[in-house]
């Protein structure tokens, strides 16, 4: 018995996976120029494109993007979702009645700080700790880099996404050159 329970010791602890299956989302929304007007189409893509997809446990976060990015205050939601479903769909309620706030806001920035914004958003996404991070980035930036997104990434006509070490980064609106590029 002792020897049978001495086998059956290296199966039981085997079993068990420490993979951390919990997903943490940042978007950032550009409010700066032109496509200050995208925000409520933006908004939109978060609640019915994003935040269904999340799972109890997952976290979500929404930074805006503005002259001076790199703030504590450019943090318009977050949440981590509790790990009871029921509790969770009421947290998902709660943050699209927040995200319609942020929307209805007339806000207009001159300048962009992509950087700032793409700082914080990393940091939010370490704090948490999860096993899959994804950034997703709403906005009409004009950029000499462009980022190339291989075909199969594409996630339909006017969004594209490319994953960059562990995190995932979605990028919108591309400008024509780019466009070019990507569509290789």
């Amino acid at each position: 018995m002792k020897r049978l329970s001495v086998l059956a010791l290296p199966l039981l602890l085997s079993c068990s996976s420490g993979k951390n299956y919990a997903q943490a989302v940042v978007a950032l929304v550009d409010v700066s120029g032109t496509y200050a007007d995208q925000k409520p189409e933006v908004v939109n893509v978060i609640k019915r494109g994003i935040l269904p997809k999340l799972q109890p446990g997952d976290s979500i976060f929404v930074i805006r993007i503005d002259d001076e990015s790199y703030k504590k205050a450019n943090v318009e939601g977050g949440m981590t979702l509790d790990v009871r479903p029921s509790k969770a769909n009421a947290q998902k309620l709660a943050f699209a009645s927040q995200m319609d706030q942020f929307a209805a806001k007339r806000q207009r920035s001159r300048h962009t700080d992509i950087r700032g914004a793409m700082m914080l958003a990393s940091e939010y996404l370490k704090e948490t700790g999860a096993g899959q991070r994804t950034m997703v980035v709403f906005s009409d930036m004009e950029t000499s880099d462009c980022v190339y997104v291989p075909r199969h990434a594409s996630i339909g006509r006017r969004h594209a996404a490319v994953k960059f070490g562990h995190i995932r980064f979605f990028f919108g609106r591309f400008p024509t050159a780019c466009s070019r590029r990507i569509s290789r």
